[in-house]
């Protein structure tokens, strides 16, 4: 069982145990610490894989197969449909470069991630959520009202105190009577937060409105490693999906066709990037979707359109800049981060001419930066498209702010470049297509 649990391929992607660990394992009579096992296994799966790699091209095993013309349930001669260039490209890359079914695998990982996903509310969080839901919005005499009635709860828990301090009961009368309103004092206690904290924030900034932050706190990202995550999936979506867009024409010898058509260069190179664009915005979804679904679950998102200023940790953005904007404003940024990363990666799926290739230099570039801060060196993260999956953090400080929409600029720059370049290059054959 030992050995099924650990020295296996899904324990070796658990870097934390790689790096150090202090469990032991008892095995041959003896114990032995659990980064040995590991490495151990490491090391024998990558001898396997590097011996049967050789024996099988030593071997000439991998020969060129016959062209495999479909299952054909009728007799006769095949039939030919009209196709555009824009579904055809969305074939190659949907069905020839496997998207379809990473995306779908992907999909179905993310849903498995939603629906198991537990957040750990306690009883203070519960009375909070209740009343900042209620008073979420502009705050009106009906909110004022409804506030006065509240407060009435409190009156023997307030009644006891007015006691004890006048001497009329003693200490351990009090505390043997307050026993029986324990739940009311934690429920008290938040009440008071809401108006000295909340109302008292409301008073003093203009143009402010009451609003639930939790919510809106874990959308975006103000703490743990779920931006740096994401960042990580992306660029290994990327990186797999769009390798061997460009690649695949330079491979099957596609691109001396292509080429001899001049009309049909530039409408090809144009409907690879419409289509991998789309793919670049599904990415994007994907992988914020099942936060956004968590959130929306266990926390709710109230008072959508009240200024961002009325979260504390906004206060120095204008008033007319909305928390609904502001998310909008985060998903403009991933989807920059993706759009970004895709055309680097048909950039150099056309410039390497292998899929293989560009994959594993995508992957360098955009994966292995976020994987290292997750396994512990943090400050690689800065390194990577992280600042763009984390823009909405960064904008609680000015000078971080702007440092994130100039990222979101620059992302915009680099992902034009590189198609104006493969645009370009496509519309220009040098004289070996021609």
């Amino acid at each position: 069982m030992n050995v099924v649990k650990y020295a296996n391929l899904a324990s070796l992607l658990r870097t934390n145990e790689l790096l150090g660990n202090y469990r032991n394992l008892y095995w041959f009579d003896a114990p032995v610490p659990l980064p040995w096992v590991e490495w151990a296994a490491a090391v024998l799966y990558g001898a396997a894989l590097l011996t049967g790699f050789c024996l099988v091209f030593c071997t000439a095993r991998l020969r060129p197969a016959p062209a495999f013309a479909g299952l054909r349930l009728r007799r006769g001669p095949a039939r030919t449909r009209p196709v555009t260039v824009l579904g055809q490209e969305g074939r190659k890359l949907a069905f020839m470069g496997g998207a379809a079914l990473v995306l779908a695998v992907f999909a179905a990982f993310q849903c498995r991630q939603a629906v198991t996903a537990e957040s750990y509310i306690d009883a203070e969080e519960i009375y909070y959520r209740y009343y900042m839901t209620e008073l979420s919005g502009p705050y009106t005499h009906e909110k004022y009202l409804w506030l006065e009635e509240q407060s009435e709860q409190f009156k023997p828990i307030l009644q006891l105190e007015r006691a004890m301090r006048r001497g009329e009961i003693s200490g351990e009368a009090y505390q043997a009577q307050m026993g029986a309103y324990y739940g009311l004092q934690q429920k008290m206690n938040v009440f008071q937060r809401v108006i000295h904290g909340n109302l008292g924030y409301w008073k003093e900034h203009p143009g402010a409105q009451l609003a639930y932050e939790t919510g809106w706190q874990k959308l975006f990202g103000f703490s743990g490693t779920g931006d740096l995550q994401d960042t990580l999936w992306a660029g290994l979506l990327c990186s797999v999906c769009f390798a061997g867009l460009f690649a695949m024409e330079q491979k099957g010898g596609m691109r001396r066709v292509i080429m001899a058509a001049p009309l049909g260069r530039r409408a090809t190179a144009e409907r690879k990037l419409a289509v991998s664009a789309a793919a670049s915005a599904l990415i994007a979804v994907l992988v914020s979707a099942p936060r956004l679904a968590v959130v929306l679950r266990d926390y709710g998102l109230p008072a959508p359109f009240a200024p961002a200023m009325s979260l504390a940790a906004y206060e120095r953005l204008p008033g007319w800049v909305g928390l609904a904007g502001l998310a909008a404003l985060a998903g403009v940024a991933r989807l920059a981060a993706c759009l970004c990363m895709g055309a680097c990666v048909l950039a150099l799926s056309e410039k390497l001419g292998s899929a293989l290739s560009a994959m594993f230099v995508s992957a360098l570039a955009f994966c292995l930066p976020a994987l290292l801060a997750l396994s512990g060196l943090t400050a690689l993260r800065w390194v990577s498209l992280y600042p763009l999956f984390h823009l909405p953090e960064l904008l609680q400080r000015t000078g971080d702010g702007r440092a994130g929409l100039a990222c979101v600029f620059i992302a915009a720059g680099a992902c034009w470049l590189c198609a104006d370049w493969l645009v370009g290059r496509w519309a220009r054959p040098g004289r070996r297509e021609v």
